[in-house]
């Protein structure tokens, strides 16, 4: 993770940083440009990134030193005697502020106070504030940066752990930006980056995955399903009298995790007048949630089973109306009823942590709770029995 903070609104304070009027030195970083103001995160944290840089005016100034005396060492170069006198190489130096942070080496002016529109290139050191005030110059515009490493990085090696390691190519000024009273500063970073070797990797986790014992107990216990025990293999509904189905864990100390979904489709005996005058209808019975069809309610159709415990399932046949909207048909007559409905219901059982399940297969299956009859069959019937 890389992260660039820019710090154009960075002034001191006398406990420490004061970043755009409210983030003190000891509290959470800066938003960045476009952060939700809901509160989100965002970003990580700072310790997270593996290569920090922070740069812009940083406004840290030159003490003990006057104008004068500063213009002086700025003819001379001496930049060494003004850095001992920079108020952030002092503080960094203290351990009070951007801890673990590094600066490249200064081998350039100060960048601030000039005059607007000077290029400080050529009119270099007359350049520098010329009014009343005359600000001793300073080092404001700054770039710092924190790698993987806590020291200088010199003779350091790169690894998984300290993924990367930040060196500077240059540091310098650009003394003829002619914008503002500052000139900016730029950095050239060269940086190596951790690689993972992908062929070690994978045998790696080869050899870890199959000779570790943690690792292979760990598996063995993900695939372990509980064994349960069901009251029956199959259901019968009559009329509106729900059906229990009894589900018990006999695993002492596992728990089992059950769901309840359709097989196959469900299947009827439907009359002949249905099937001739309603094509549409010839597939199976609707489906509702879960797969069932609609003239069958599971309850519950999934859940939780304790080490030890039973749950009963109530397995119920649905409404008139819904068979009616099945089996019968404006050009059937009232013996136009499905008479028998069959359909194959899967309980699927996993353990806590199991990538693998097992499944238990019963067959419910209603039968109408009355007969259908004709006027004819009544009349034949009738005549048997005198004839008898």
């Amino acid at each position: 993770a890389v992260q660039m903070i820019r710090g154009g609104n960075v002034r001191r304070s006398a406990s420490g940083l004061d970043f755009q009027g409210g983030y003190m030195e000891n509290d959470s970083p800066p938003r960045p440009m476009g952060a939700d103001v809901m509160g989100e995160v965002l970003m990580p944290e700072l310790l997270e990134a593996d290569l920090l840089i922070w740069m812009g005016d940083f406004n840290y100034r030159i003490d003990d030193v006057s104008f004068e005396d500063a213009i002086d060492l700025i003819s001379q170069k001496s930049w060494k005697a003004l850095l001992k006198r920079d108020q952030l190489r002092r503080e960094m130096k203290a351990g009070r502020v951007f801890q673990g942070m590094r600066e490249a080496p200064i081998n350039f002016p100060p960048t601030y106070k000039f005059n607007k529109a000077t290029n400080g290139s050529c009119l270099f050191p007359s350049g520098y504030d010329s009014s009343e005030k005359k600000r001793v110059p300073a080092w404001c515009d700054r770039i710092l940066y924190r790698d993987s490493f806590d020291s200088s990085g010199l003779g350091e090696q790169i690894s998984l752990t300290h993924p990367i390691l930040a060196s500077v190519a240059w540091y310098k000024a650009c003394m003829d930006v002619m914008d503002s009273d500052h000139k900016p500063v730029c950095c050239m970073l060269n940086v190596e980056v951790a690689v993972t070797d992908e062929v070690s990797r994978r045998q790696e986790y080869g050899k870890l995955m199959k000779f570790n014992e943690q690792v292979q107990q760990c598996l063995q216990e993900s695939n372990i399903i509980p064994e349960i025990v069901l009251s029956t293999d199959s259901v019968s509904l009559t009329d509106r009298c729900p059906s229990i189905l009894r589900i018990t864990n006999r695993c002492s100390y596992n728990p089992a995790i059950f769901n309840i979904y359709c097989e196959g489709e469900p299947t009827g005996s439907i009359c002949p007048c249905k099937q001739n005058h309603n094509a549409s209808n010839e597939q199976s019975p609707l489906r509702g949630c879960y797969g069932f069809p609609r003239w069958l309610q599971v309850t519950p159709g999934a859940g939780v089973i304790g080490p030890g415990q039973t749950v009963e399932i109530s397995l119920q046949y649905g409404s008139e109306e819904v068979l009616n909207d099945m089996g019968s048909n404006q050009h059937c007559q009232r013996d136009d009823t499905i008479k028998e409905l069959v359909v194959v219901i899967v309980v699927n059982v996993k353990g806590k942590v199991s990538s693998f399940s097992r499944q238990h297969r019963i067959c419910v299956c209603y039968r109408s709770f009355y007969q259908p009859w004709h006027r004819n069959t009544m009349e034949c019937s009738g005549r048997k029995s005198l004839n008898q």
